[in-house]
């Protein structure tokens, strides 16, 4: 609204607004600050330069972040994504639409092998399992504790897996994975913690033998693949991946 009363003692449509964001995927709290009422313009509106968010920027979040809205679908929509800016922290973790409802995007399935140095035992061509043996392994993902952004955040292990005692097949530790934009490398799509086991293959937490799922990604998208972990430096392959290789 206008900052000065019009004549009838009210006020008359100005040129910012506030907005509210309802549902029970919304993180609660306030974005933004109190605009300055005595920067105004000569019709007593706040000006322009006030503004804080573009609303295009707000659509653009709940598209992505609640709907699953790949880029390209917010390029079509916005034509360039740079008026959406940087997404704003409106929903929370974990609340995606079901995949069914979502928009231009697809599923991508990983099969990937990674060796930890620090544990491996070059003379059975695994890795040794003593975290898990010796109960120091921790039955959640520590990843989001550490400041990353995980897709899976907090996920824990499925029922039985810690106690999975096979030469090739016992649980190691976690790791993160990661998939960046192939041709813009330090730019990070999504990233899931998952299993390593002692024969190096990674796996999904749920159940210690599925390949990790990367859920409604971009289809018209190419990645790399990156491993982080705790006390080892990241890799990562060359090797390009796309939805549907």
């Amino acid at each position: 609204r206008k900052v000065v009363q019009n004549g009838n003692y009210g006020l008359d449509h100005g040129t910012l607004g506030s907005m509210a964001i309802i549902g029970n995927a919304v993180k609660k709290g306030v974005i933004g600050e109190n605009i300055d009422l005595n920067v105004l313009d000569s019709q007593n509106a706040p000006k322009h330069t006030e503004m804080q968010h573009d609303y295009r920027q707000i659509f653009g979040t709940i598209m992505r972040d609640w709907m699953g809205a790949n880029d390209s679908a917010l390029e079509a929509t916005f034509l360039d994504t740079s008026i959406i800016g940087t997404p704003l922290p409106l929903i929370q973790n974990n609340k995606k639409i079901g995949p069914e409802c979502q928009i231009g995007s697809t599923d991508l399935a990983l099969d990937v092998k990674v060796f930890l140095r620090g544990c491996y035992d070059a003379s059975t061509a695994t890795m040794k399992d003593d975290l898990r043996a010796s109960g120091m392994l921790p039955e959640s993902e520590p990843y989001t504790a550490l400041g990353h952004d995980v897709e899976n955040e907090d996920a824990d292990m499925g029922v039985g897996v810690m106690d999975i005692v096979h030469p090739n097949n016992s649980i190691v530790d976690w790791v993160l994975v990661e998939i960046r934009k192939s041709d813009e490398e330090d730019l990070i799509r999504k990233a899931i913690a998952a299993l390593v086991r002692r024969d190096g293959k990674v796996v999904d937490c749920e159940d210690g033998v599925s390949p990790i799922l990367f859920r409604n990604v971009d289809s018209n998208e190419s990645y790399k693949v990156a491993i982080r972990h705790r006390n080892h430096l990241g890799a990562m392959a060359e090797v390009v991946v796309t939805t549907t290789s």
